[in-house]
């Protein structure tokens, strides 16, 4: 996994990917609609549907710290 630093933190590739996917998502109530009811493997789809290169494991560890998409 490539990482950069961005704003004296390192940030993985794919988690500036996921945080792009939930910001554009939280534009389009239609996507929030089908995110919520998917679970991780969908949900990959999803944003990979939409351009974002998101992938289960990245979802799988952010759903284990969220209470929500």
């Amino acid at each position: 996994m490539a990482i950069r630093a961005d704003s004296g933190r390192v940030i993985s590739v794919s988690g500036e990917q996921l945080n792009a996917f939930l910001a554009h998502v939280a534009n389009h109530p239609t996507l929030q609609g089908a995110l919520r009811r998917s679970g991780p493997a969908a949900a990959a789809n999803l944003a990979n549907a939409e351009g974002f290169a998101v992938t289960i494991g990245d979802l799988v560890r952010y759903k284990s710290r969220a209470t929500t998409w």
